[in-house]
């Protein structure tokens, strides 16, 4: 009995513990229970372990995707396993959101609108969910999941508690009587279902996970001029390549949304005084950086010479998947340079450096690709003339015979 601890509930006098120590919460199961539930402590511990495990992932050099990937698992893990038996205050969840998008930016505004972000991959989002919405979903799927058990034994007790807001379990109205005051929890699990029904009518709550859930209401919510937006980027992401560089991920994101800060971009909306490019002094827009600036110029030659590519305007025509990795390589060194010319304030023009780095990430790329899918697989994928492989590695340069 010494090790023992007592949770009053009610108007329990304390004083007929005896020698049993009060406490206010107890914890099971890593949640924190007061006599009215769950307890604000056990929030207090979802921020607690979202900071630690932002400071944590911090210290990492993650892709804007494996960013993303963090927030929807490690970061909100917590928060959603504590979203299965309690409803979670609105103040944790904006303070929750504020915290992911200050990792997933580092404490810049978001280049693209929060509803597009929410969106899946494949339709130019990072699948981030609204946090409020996806905790929302889960306490609907656990109450549903809990009434249709056939061993569970709380059934009557649960039907008491929703009052007559139980159509979200498709539950016949009982003989018995029905409390005043319903559950919150359930309260918000019914409302969470009218909502499904409206935005996202033919996912089956019982069976499609939570995120996928939230993807469906993101495509309801936008408006025309996003989906638009949505579809533009979807159009540019197809004709990319496949399997690209990890470091390049995010800037053919961002590319293809048409957000890379570019002086001309920069300074129509007030950040710098001049749209003149850093290497010749033209206005700076996106496609004369990648293109048609004089630094850019000799680089495609010198590509298109080593690796048999179309040069711009002719990209397009590079169909095969090695002829696009090539190109997007290209397309990424030419934006370093830019912007290591902007850092310096002053020209980068040499073009062997360029070419020297394309090759590089080229060859490491497609080492890893090689010890990733195997020899066959490898081969019938990147199979071209500029790199031999012997004895499972690559032997050569990437250069013709």
């Amino acid at each position: 009995m010494t090790k023992s601890k007592a949770l009053p509930f009610g108007a329990f006098p304390r004083g007929a513990l005896g020698n049993l120590e009060g406490v206010d919460a107890v914890k099971v199961l890593a949640i924190y229970f007061c006599c009215g539930g769950v307890a604000e402590t056990t929030w207090q511990r979802v921020l607690e372990r979202v900071q630690a495990a932002i400071t944590r992932l911090s210290l990492e050099n993650l892709t804007l995707r494996e960013k993303a990937l963090a927030a929807k698992t490690t970061i909100c893990a917590f928060g959603y396993y504590a979203s299965r038996i309690a409803v979670m205050p609105t103040k944790t969840a904006t303070q929750l959101s504020k915290m992911i998008w200050s990792f997933l930016w580092e404490g810049i505004p978001a280049p693209v609108r929060r509803t597009l972000l929410q969106l899946p991959e494949s339709e130019g989002g990072l699948g981030l969910s609204h946090v409020l919405t996806t905790s929302k979903v889960f306490a609907l799927k656990t109450a549903r999941a809990l009434y249709h058990a056939s061993d569970y034994v709380g059934r009557g007790l649960m039907r008491n508690w929703c009052s007559t807001n139980a159509a979200f379990l498709k539950a016949d109205r009982p003989l018995a009587p029905l409390a005043e005051s319903p559950s919150s929890f359930y309260k918000s699990a019914a409302n969470t279902m009218r909502m499904l029904e409206k935005e996202a009518p033919d996912c089956d709550v019982d069976e499609v996970p939570p995120a996928r859930i939230a993807e469906e209401i993101a495509r309801h919510q936008i408006t025309p001029d996003e989906k638009r937006l949505s579809r533009n980027w979807k159009r540019k992401a197809s004709k990319d390549c496949r399997g690209i560089p990890r470091s390049v991920h995010g800037f053919v994101w961002r590319k293809n949304w048409d957000v890379l800060p570019t002086r001309q971009r920069l300074h129509k909306i007030g950040i710098v005084p001049s749209p003149r490019c850093s290497n010749c002094r033209a206005d700076e827009t996106l496609a004369h950086a990648l293109f048609e600036c004089p630094a850019a110029k000799p680089v495609w030659r010198l590509v298109a010479r080593d690796f048999k590519i179309r040069p711009p305007p002719e990209l397009k025509r590079n169909r095969g998947a090695f002829a696009k990795l090539v190109v997007v390589c290209t397309i990424f060194t030419i934006w370093k340079r830019r912007c290591l010319a902007k850092a310096r304030r002053k020209p980068v023009r040499a073009a062997f450096p360029a070419v020297s780095r394309v090759r590089g990430m080229l060859w490491q790329h497609l080492s890893e690709q090689l010890e990733s899918s195997g020899e066959e697989k490898f081969l019938r994928r990147w199979h071209t003339r500029f790199f031999l492989l012997q004895e499972g590695k690559l032997r050569l340069p990437i250069t013709p015979f």
